[in-house]
């Protein structure tokens, strides 16, 4: 463990659980499409005023939101899936096996 990793504290390394991670791609889709909203009102009040270029540029932005959105979603599902596969993993029917907690590099 280097140095910067043993001075970061728990609320430095919002990362450190599925859930936290999944939370955070919950909160940045949210955030994402409130300003695709925006950028909407953008795109209509340039074609308003006549303004083709910049319409055309808020268009653009608006496209690459939108993918931005679907990767979002697609990252959230696949961390979902990971949780429910950690879940899975940890409730062992077998009483000798070893708890996944125990093995190193589990998804904890």
């Amino acid at each position: 463990m280097t140095g910067t990793e043993a001075a970061m504290t728990e609320t430095d390394r919002p990362f450190n659980t599925i859930e936290s991670a999944h939370e955070y791609l919950s909160i940045l889709n949210d955030q994402i499409g409130e300003v695709m909203n925006q950028v909407r009102g953008e795109i209509s009040m340039s074609t308003a005023r006549g303004q083709e270029r910049r319409a055309e540029a808020w268009q653009t932005v608006l496209y690459t939101l939108t993918k931005l959105s679907f990767n979002t979603a697609s990252s959230r599902r696949l961390v979902n899936d990971l949780r429910t596969l950690r879940n899975l993993l940890n409730r062992t029917t077998d009483p000798e096996s070893e708890p996944m907690s125990e093995v190193p590099g589990s998804l904890q």
